[in-house]
């Protein structure tokens, strides 16, 4: 069972990813355009790495593009993630991000005639339930207006990233994972790396790789903990059976929320949310409807 403690591992590890992106948008890279230009620029490297050491395979033209299109869904879903996690609790943001599962099956039933059971049904309505739950602050002056334009920009940008996971799948069902990963990061870079046409967007970025605070957390987060967090995936994948997998890492909420209410105690002072009971007791309600409604969409 040791792809049991790989996957949990690979949920945690994806937290602390989103952890440090919050932080680094709060305190070391205020513009999000900007950082998620720097997300873009780190998918380069990796892809002239990967084509050195596996040159790619003929493959037709419509299959590199929907490699490539599925990394451009990828990339914008990725723009709007950034957008909202610097003005609202992570928290709150990462666990109506990570329920792309639930579009995918629901793209799955219309795009691949793939059957969905009345148990699946009930999971996308659970799983639906806690994200809006979640996404709710109740906290008094707040305009409950203003509150939707951040859930549905999550539930827009879940539902690109599911539509890059089909994508994904069609590709993949024909094409060689190491020919298709580097078009792939490709796609994802294009529409990150095109914020920097707007000059203000061009000297943040500039401003955040020169800068040695900001470049240490930038490379700590994007060169290390990704790469660390994508091979423990990787990894998972390859010991389990990828239901299964897909299922224990669906517990990537429960560690952001975690993470994110220890660095929130007074006597870390890294993050600000609040930590009342009520507002905890939501989010574990919230939590709970999330993590098993995707699990039984993975399992089912």
């Amino acid at each position: 069972m040791l792809w049991v403690f790989v996957a949990i591992s690979s949920a945690a590890a994806f937290a602390s990813v989103n952890i440090l992106e919050k932080i680094t948008l709060t305190r070391y890279v205020p513009s999000f355009a900007a950082f998620t230009v720097i997300t873009g620029l780190f998918q380069l490297p990796w892809v002239v790495i990967i084509f050195l050491i596996n040159p790619p395979e003929a493959y037709t033209l419509f299959e590199w593009t929907i490699a490539y299109l599925s990394g451009v869904c990828t990339g914008i879903s990725l723009i709007a993630l950034f957008y909202v996690v610097q003005a609202k609790e992570v928290s709150r943001v990462i666990p109506v991000y990570t329920s792309a599962p639930i579009f995918v099956a629901i793209l799955a039933f219309f795009f691949l005639s793939e059957d969905l059971s009345m148990w699946h049904w009930m999971a996308i309505f659970c799983t639906i339930a806690g994200a809006g739950a979640i996404s709710y602050d109740a906290r008094p002056g707040n305009d409950s207006y203003s509150l939707l334009i951040p859930f549905f920009i999550m539930v827009a940008a879940s539902a690109i990233a599911g539509v890059g996971f089909i994508l994904n799948k069609l590709v993949l069902d024909t094409m060689d994972f190491w020919s298709f990963l580097p078009v792939r990061n490709m796609g994802l870079a294009t529409p990150t790396m095109l914020l920097a046409v707007r000059p203000s967007v061009f000297k943040a970025t500039i401003q955040a790789l020169t800068t040695r605070r900001s470049l240490g957390i930038i490379l700590l987060n994007e060169g290390l903990m990704v790469p660390f967090a994508i091979f423990l995936t990787m990894l998972s994948v390859s010991l389990g059976p990828v239901s299964l997998v897909v299922t224990a890492q669906s517990s990537r909420p429960l560690f952001v929320f975690f993470f994110s209410s220890v660095l929130s105690f007074r006597r870390f002072g890294v993050l600000h949310e609040r930590l009342t009971l009520s507002t905890l007791l939501t989010k574990i309600f919230s939590l709970v409807l999330i993590v098993v409604g995707v699990a039984m969409v993975s399992v089912l």
